[in-house]
Formats: structure tokens, sequence, C-alpha cells
């Protein structure tokens, strides 16, 4: 039961006043006004879904690693190759997504690679980008760096690399959005800060990655 001091912790907010907090904080980091948006409509779509590890509270994370220098948030991706330029992976995916429906729409299938690069939250957004904006199925998939141990070890091997698909539906959509470990890092996180016990299985994952 929770007590009244962690009670007044807490603040409910519309979707609507989220999204303009998280756009403000960007452009007052030098982000752009539309590569902004789409992180903030990203982060708080994210919240909405019940995915709450990669929603608005990565925005602090975000801002250190911009005041640090590992994430450029002036950047805007090239299109050709889609060059990320190290800025937010948000804005590369989503510009990416949009190339690769356009060859959809021409060749039947459209391959887009991107390189330089960033965390671009949940993966269910960008096969909900596909859908939304072009009625189109979609497969999104993403490399990382040494996060999970192998099988009965204790040391960082093997990346996250979640993987999410979309396809449109006669009543509503179809996505899967997941990844091969046991828990998100973010779950990891999240308990950490709140000083909660971790679920029964997730200790391998704990031992790897803090």
């Amino acid at each position: 039961m929770a007590n009244s001091t962690e009670e007044q912790k807490k603040f409910h907010v519309s979707a609507t006043d989220a999204e303009s907090f998280v756009k403000a904080v960007l452009r007052g980091n030098v982000m752009p006004d539309d590569n902004a948006a789409v992180v903030a409509k990203c982060l708080v779509a994210a919240d909405l879904r019940g995915v709450d590890t990669h929603g608005v509270n990565r925005i602090p994370s975000y801002m250190a690693r911009i005041r640090e220098g590992l994430l450029d948030g002036k950047a805007s991706p090239d299109i050709h190759q889609v060059d990320g330029k190290n800025g937010f992976g948000f804005v590369a995916a989503s510009r990416a997504m949009i190339a690769a429906c356009e060859m959809a729409k021409v060749y039947g299938i459209g391959m887009v690679s991107v390189k330089h690069s960033n965390d671009f939250g949940m993966g269910a957004w960008i096969a909900q980008q596909a859908i939304e904006e072009a009625g189109m199925m979609s497969l999104v998939f993403t490399n990382s760096s040494p996060a999970m141990p192998a099988w009965g070890s204790k040391e960082k091997l093997i990346g996250i690399s979640p993987l999410a698909c979309g396809a449109p539906g006669k009543d509503r959509p179809f996505i899967l959005d997941m990844a091969p470990s046991v828990a998100a890092r973010g779950k990891i996180y999240k308990a950490l800060r709140r000083e909660e016990k971790l679920p029964e299985g997730c200790m391998t994952v704990t031992i790897a990655i803090l």
C-alpha cells in the first residue's frame, strides 16, 4: 500500500501536455522543431502503450548524452543511405520508414538501413507508422551493444537486438514488439529507482548490465 508521501510524488498529465513538455525540453536543447515533434510523439506513444521503460522517463538520460557530447540533438539524418549523423534514432527511423514505404509503392518492397544512429525507443511505433501513413506491413530490426550473458555465463556478450513487425488488420492492426532478453533494461533501472524487487528470473540479466 503506497503511503501519502509516495502518492504526492505522482503527477497525472494529459498526453497532449506531456508531448508539449517533451518538445519544449528538446527545443531548449537546440533540437529542430520538426525533429523534436517526432521524438516527443514517440516517447508519449510508448507511455500510452504501457511501455513506460521507453517513454518520457528517457528524457533525462537523453539530455545527459547531449551534454556529454554522445548525442547530437541538432542532427538531421540524410536519406540516401540514411545517415543518422549521431542524432536521435527516432528521427532517423521515422525518415527511414517513410523512404521504405515510398520504395514499396513503386517496387512492392522497400528496404532501408540506418547508420550512425542512436536509441529509437520501442520498435512498435515504427511499425505503427508504416500502417497509419501507408497501410503497409513492416519489419523493424536493430543491432545493439553487448548487454546479456550467454547461457550459463555472467559476462555481457549478446546484444538485446529487439525486433518489431506490424500489419494492417480489419478491426485493428497487428503489432509485435519483442526482444530475446528476459526483461528490458529499462524495467530493471525502473525497479532500481523505485527500490522495487525484480521478478524471479531477471537476476542473470541484472548481473550482466549493472
